[in-house]
């Protein structure tokens, strides 16, 4: 009983952990949240299915390698685009959660567009165009973590409601 209690908590601070660091990209955002879900798991408050445990441990895996392979211009460098993303695709997974789970997904991916887009209107994003290669870049430089991470952080949440 003790023990499922401290993987609870280890569990939910993963989970902030991996918002925290897709606002802050310090550490590797997806991999924390994706450890939050194995806690959380493994404690028996969620059940998670073994395609679904596949399914972002790949996710995690590949956020992994574009964080790895990104190059650090002057437009990924900054960390402000990242709340932007960050609190649109939260944004978006409150709406889509209200809508149901598979719609909560698609929620934090629009959330995050129109994150990364309202910052493509600040001084600071001022490089980034729409429908340029450039938007689609920074988008997927900043953008994939953030999604992958709210949509993990969105279906645990999902998984305390149901149970």
């Amino acid at each position: 009983m003790v023990v499922n209690i401290i993987l609870l908590v280890l569990g939910i601070a993963c989970l902030l952990g991996g918002i925290f660091f897709a606002i802050k990209p310090l550490a590797p955002n997806a991999l924390i949240a994706f450890a939050g879900i194995c806690l959380l798991h493994w404690s028996k408050y969620i059940n998670v299915s073994t395609s679904a445990f596949i399914f972002w441990g790949i996710a995690s895996v590949l956020v992994l390698l574009v964080d790895f392979l990104r190059n650090d211009d002057a437009a990924t460098a900054s960390t402000t685009g990242n709340i932007y993303a960050t609190v649109g695709a939260v944004g978006g997974m409150l709406i889509g959660m209200a809508l149901g789970a598979a719609l909560m997904v698609l929620g934090v991916i629009v959330g995050a567009l129109v994150g990364v887009f309202a910052f493509s209107k600040t001084p600071n994003g001022a490089g980034l165009k729409f429908p340029t290669s450039t938007f689609i870049h920074y988008f997927c430089a900043v953008g994939f973590p953030v999604i992958v991470t709210m949509a993990m952080v969105g279906l645990t949440i999902e998984g305390f409601i149901v149970n």
